[in-house]
């Protein structure tokens, strides 16, 4: 079990050859953090401000710099939590401080423009099809669930136009949805889970409040975690879940409510350098059998 103390996190704005850097140890630099992962055909997205940035760094992201990457975590817990590109930048003031606020998107423009075009001959079986679409995005691909029962293309298969348009009409023509979670495309069928080991998540090992039961699954905030991504299967223990839907006097609720295993279908970070903010969010359903 990790020990969640001493916060960790280091930003790199820019490419391998240049960039800038900024860590824990940069205590004169404050940096906030917002982050979405959500299921279901989404490009992850992050906005990250820097405060007290000199007027030349300021100046490299506005005309020079394009990707990011921000890890953060606890020195036991430690990984990435975004990966993406810039799509727009803007300058602000909070009292005394300067800003700079990155908007900033995993998949960036390649993901917006990419095209396909491809025959396939009749009897190609479907998970080839939808595994050349998912490809032409230029990003790593992970399968996610079981895909040996789809069927063979009876007629043949063309793939011509928008990548990412297509692999929206395959998604819902074969029971799978997409997201693009720190600059890899996840493919995820039905209500698979990533394969691994399940994650634990109680009191003492980073939860915060109680987890809130939903109609369609439950939401859960803890401390930090890089580890638990968008298919990861957690298991909560929590001896006080809350409703936060109607009707729940006249529903005939089991007491082990919020008890038992989940798949996370969306993830939200949050990190103020300068504040105690520093918290994730999971929304999860009901994990398969």
């Amino acid at each position: 079990m990790a020990r969640l103390y001493k916060r960790r996190f280091e930003l790199r704005v820019g490419d391998s050859g240049e960039y800038l850097s900024v860590a824990d140890g940069d205590v004169n630099l404050r940096v906030f953090f917002s982050i979405e992962h959500k299921y279901n055909g989404h490009q992850s997205m992050a906005e990250i401000t820097i405060f007290n940035l000199n007027r030349d760094s300021e100046q490299k992201i506005f005309e020079k710099y394009r990707s990011v990457t921000l890890q953060a975590g606890y020195p036991e817990l430690f990984g990435p939590i975004f990966a993406g590109q810039i799509i727009n930048v803007q300058r602000g003031r909070e009292y005394t401080e300067r800003s700079v606020k990155l908007f900033c998107r995993s998949g960036g423009e390649q993901v917006a423009t990419t095209t396909v075009n491809r025959s396939f001959a009749k009897g190609t079986p479907m998970r080839d099809v939808i595994s050349h679409c998912a490809g032409a995005l230029g990003l790593p691909v992970e399968m996610i669930g079981e895909w040996g029962d789809l069927p063979e293309a009876m007629g043949g298969y063309v793939l011509s136009g928008d990548a990412k348009a297509k692999l929206a009409d395959l998604a819902d023509g074969h029971g799978f949805t997409w997201v693009i979670e720190n600059e890899a495309l996840l493919l995820i069928r039905g209500e698979a889970s990533r394969e691994g080991e399940t994650y634990l998540l109680r009191a003492d090992t980073g939860m915060i409040g109680s987890p809130e039961v939903t109609e369609f699954g439950i939401e859960v905030d803890c401390a930090l975690n890089p580890v638990v991504g968008i298919g990861r299967r957690i298991r909560i223990e929590s001896v006080a879940p809350q409703f936060t839907f109607s009707g729940v006097y006249w529903r005939n609720i089991p007491a082990t409510i919020g008890v038992g295993e989940y798949t996370v279908n969306a993830v939200r970070h949050q990190g103020d350098t300068h504040s105690d903010l520093w918290r994730s969010r999971f929304s999860c359903w009901r994990a398969a059998a």
